[in-house]
């Protein structure tokens, strides 16, 4: 599955995703980043989140998300967890 999302804003706001989109990354170059380490599902829940369309944590998946933003270190969203 793929998630069109504007590299500005992803780099803003993780510290993961500002290293893996400087310009000379190849990642930044094909303007695509696979990520093997969570599912598609949480993934959307932390897109969701970042770009405050929806709250979509549930008890079902609140593990993985917290697993996926401290992975991903959008910091704002850990924030928003611990407090």
């Amino acid at each position: 599955m793929e998630f069109h999302c504007h590299k500005f804003i992803l780099s803003a706001c993780s510290s993961f995703f500002n290293g893996l989109l400087r310009a000379e990354m190849r990642e930044s170059l094909e303007n695509r980043a696979v990520l093997k380490s969570m599912s598609k599902e949480t993934f959307a829940v932390v897109i969701n989140a970042v770009y405050k369309v929806e709250n979509g944590l549930t008890k079902e998946n609140i593990i993985q998300v917290w697993q996926a933003i401290c992975f991903l270190d959008i910091s704002f969203l850990i924030e928003m967890c611990i407090f």
